[in-house]
């Protein structure tokens, strides 16, 4: 049986913790960011990126967190639920724990994530991958990826389009990793995508 799907004001609780354990300079990425940035899409894990070299310390500081478990053998790392609340009840347990994904540049992760300020952006205090760089990763790599994925990242980088759009930031279409094949492959599968795109005006 599939596991249950996370609300999204878990997958917030979760962002929030994330935000108060880490020192290291991370920032939320896959559908956990686009979901901190207000899309409606679901996800079942939460991905983030730290620096080349930072997993450990990561780690590291999750383990010294109440909201976060962290197998010893396997370093299988879990959201288990925020601290207890001024009511002594625990906040967002509906789950028994959301997986989560530490990556790092450059063998699990295609963009060279420094922690630079132009990397992220922040809301609410929360570290998320520049919408322009969610956007690379999406589109690097979808030819290898399965269509119900292909669906899923073409609607995600319909919904971060507008974001750019939103933010006043226009970036060529060979910055976000588009060729032409990529691009008629997001059209055909995800219509909407050709409807931001023309508002933005990259395509006719």
């Amino acid at each position: 049986m599939d596991e249950p799907t996370p609300s999204s004001n878990l997958v917030l609780a979760a962002a929030r913790s994330i935000s108060a354990a880490l020192r290291v300079p991370y920032a939320l990425c896959g559908g956990a960011a686009c979901v901190v940035l207000g899309s409606q899409r679901e996800t079942k894990a939460i991905a983030l990126v730290v620096p080349r070299g930072s997993t450990k310390a990561a780690r590291t500081e999750f383990r010294a967190h109440p909201a976060f478990k962290v197998e010893p053998r396997t370093n299988y790392t879990t959201f288990i639920g925020e601290p207890l609340n001024a009511q002594g009840t625990a906040e967002h347990t509906e789950l028994k724990g959301i997986p989560l994904t530490i990556l790092s540049p450059p063998g699990l992760f295609s963009y060279n994530y420094t922690g630079a300020e132009r990397d992220y952006v922040l809301v609410d205090g929360i570290r998320v991958l520049h919408p322009r760089f969610l956007i690379l990763t999406k589109v690097v790599g979808i030819a290898d990826r399965p269509m119900k994925k292909i669906i899923s990242d073409a609607n995600d980088v319909a919904f971060l389009m507008e974001k750019l759009w939103n933010m006043g930031e226009m970036v060529s279409l060979g910055e976000l990793g588009f060729t032409s094949d990529i691009l008629d492959k997001f059209v055909e599968i995800v219509p909407n995508v050709r409807g931001v795109l023309e508002r933005m005006g990259y395509i006719p």
